[in-house]
């Protein structure tokens, strides 16, 4: 996994259980990965018959963003700490185009997310929508 691996996270409203897709961008002046743009909102039954097409359209346009741009929850540290709280985190990443790596979030104390190596769920890629719904599934199952 490196910085060039394009990756988003999915998250997961606890309350209706649709999703919200933020996207990232590398920050060019500091090298890391930033919150990118508007935040994107699927309902559930989409993601459960599109959501393959619609995260790797995310994906794609993962080069080409300025990570200085920002992203909707910046500015307002409260609104982005109910979101965070209202909403369960999961990471995929396109590694190398040839898998995609889900892997469910635990909130650490300090108000992000952190993934453990042994719960990434790797998907061959290409794969199909319905294969990668039952990634999402269990990745939810396990994100706290």
């Amino acid at each position: 996994m490196s910085m060039r691996d394009p990756s988003l996270h999915l998250r997961v409203n606890q309350k209706t259980g649709d999703f919200v897709i933020v996207n990232y961008a590398v920050d060019r002046r500091f090298g890391f990965l930033a919150g990118w743009g508007p935040l994107v909102h699927v309902a559930r039954q989409q993601m459960k018959t599109e959501g393959l097409r619609i995260v790797l359209d995310n994906l794609d346009g993962f080069l080409d963003r300025n990570g200085e741009d920002g992203c909707e929850l910046d500015g307002d540290p409260v609104k982005q700490r109910e979101f965070e709280k209202l909403h369960k985190c999961i990471s995929i990443m396109l590694l190398e185009q040839r898998n995609l790596a889900i892997t469910p979030m635990r909130r650490t104390r300090r108000g992000g997310a952190t993934g453990e190596y042994e719960d990434v769920i790797t998907l061959p890629f290409p794969c199909t929508n319905e294969e990668f719904y039952r990634a999402l599934e269990l990745a939810e199952s396990r994100a706290q």
